[in-house]
């Protein structure tokens, strides 16, 4: 186990403003010399903030963070439509725009709120015919995008500053904070694009608990590193002393109540996880 120990884990890192998402991941692989890396959702090249980044076997838990709520700071142009909603795209429109108030805002914020669905962007990695939306947008070609469900459950106007306007959010999975911004904009009977943005925050994983990009070297990235028994702490968990039966799968008896998904841990590490029922530990993701 201490090969798993010291190289399965989470990075919170603040990804810096202009690198892709797999630039970010292709480094951190330089960096600690580990192939299996990947995270929990990606960020706009022109965004900067939290990237909750998976070693080892702690990618096999990405799908279970991905789901999880994100926090954003938004600053949005007033008066210009691009293509793809932010400053990296041809102009498609540039207009007037009207005198926003802090009462303007505060009038469509309930609208804004009880937003159900959204279409994606046609810049964005949603997959058509196999292929992500962006590469038919890059030759100019429009392709129809489906609805996806979608929540706002925050939204604070924070600045305006004309023809900017800064606000904080709070949304669901898939949620497109450039889509946000254009849909705000046409509220207030205007055009916007996201001229910044900023994670701050993944479900209770916060920005200010991450290490700058610049700042993880190959000698100090495991004291960065977050053990999967730490980090997932929301979970139910068990212990146990079979690690030998459940790293080949065997059913265990457990004196322990009926858990859909439980952690297992043996000397206080997480070495997988599994299912609880009638007393017995059923092996579902194994670590070790």
């Amino acid at each position: 186990m201490n090969n798993y120990k010291i190289k399965s884990g989470f990075l919170l890192v603040d990804k810096p403003e202009g690198m892709p998402s797999f630039s970010l991941v292709k480094r951190i692989r330089k960096i600690t010399k580990i192939k299996k890396i990947g995270h929990t959702g990606t960020l706009d090249p022109f965004a900067s903030g939290l990237m909750i980044v998976c070693l080892g076997k702690a990618t096999k838990l990405a799908s279970k963070l991905i789901t999880e709520t994100k926090e954003y700071e938004v600053k949005m142009k007033l008066g210009i439509k691009t293509e793809s909603g932010d400053l990296y795209t041809d102009v498609l429109k540039i207009n007037d725009h009207p005198n926003i108030t802090e009462a303007d805002l505060e009038k469509i914020k309930p609208k804004i709120l009880a937003m159900k669905e959204q279409v994606p962007p046609q810049y964005s990695a949603v997959k058509y015919k196999g292929k992500p939306a962006y590469t038919y947008a890059r030759k100019n070609e429009k392709i129809p995008l489906k609805p996806k469900p979608i929540k706002i459950y925050d939204l604070e106007f924070q600045k305006i500053d004309l023809p900017y306007i800064h606000y904080k959010t709070c949304v669901s999975k898939g949620t497109y904070i450039r889509v946000l911004t254009e849909d705000i904009a046409k509220e207030l009977n205007t055009i916007a694009v996201t001229s910044g943005l900023r994670r701050t925050k993944i479900s209770n994983y916060d920005l200010s608990k991450a290490t700058k990009l610049k700042s993880l070297q190959p000698n100090n990235w495991k004291k960065k590193l977050i053990e999967i028994a730490d980090f997932m702490t929301d979970y139910p968990t068990i212990k146990i002393r079979k690690v030998y039966a459940f790293r080949h799968g065997s059913e265990i008896e457990v004196d322990a109540p009926d858990e859909e998904e439980v952690m297992v841990l043996n000397k206080g590490k997480c070495i997988g996880f599994g299912k609880i029922k009638n007393g017995v530990l059923f092996p579902q993701k194994v670590f070790i």
